[in-house]
């Protein structure tokens, strides 16, 4: 879930962009400290996230998986879940969406 750090400037506009007031260095220093620890934030709650999806698909490699009381292992929903979990380990917030889980599962 890539997020953008908005602010409200001195004259009560919301702003995206902190380099608009580079002229301004205390000012903008202010700015700069207060999105470094947005994103900080944001990093931290999606890495719990990434953790809590990983626990929740850590069955998966159990031989006798089931989903559904399906057996999933070697098949399409077995390996729609390895690509999951591939895409979880790899997720960047600050750059990237956050990955979906498959349609079909629902845990």
């Amino acid at each position: 879930m890539k997020r953008k750090f908005v602010f409200t400037d001195r004259n009560g506009i919301q702003q995206t962009d902190i380099e608009i007031f580079t002229d301004e260095p205390e000012y903008y220093l202010q700015l700069s400290i207060m999105k470094t620890n947005f994103y900080l934030r944001h990093r931290s709650l999606e890495k719990a996230w990434v953790k809590d999806e990983l626990n929740k698909t850590d069955f998966i490699y159990m031989p006798d998986a089931r989903v559904d009381g399906e057996l999933i292992a070697g098949t399409e929903k077995h390996q729609d879940l390895v690509e999951y979990r591939s895409a979880l380990h790899q997720y960047d917030c600050l750059a990237s969406e956050r990955p979906v889980r498959p349609e079909w599962f629902n845990s």
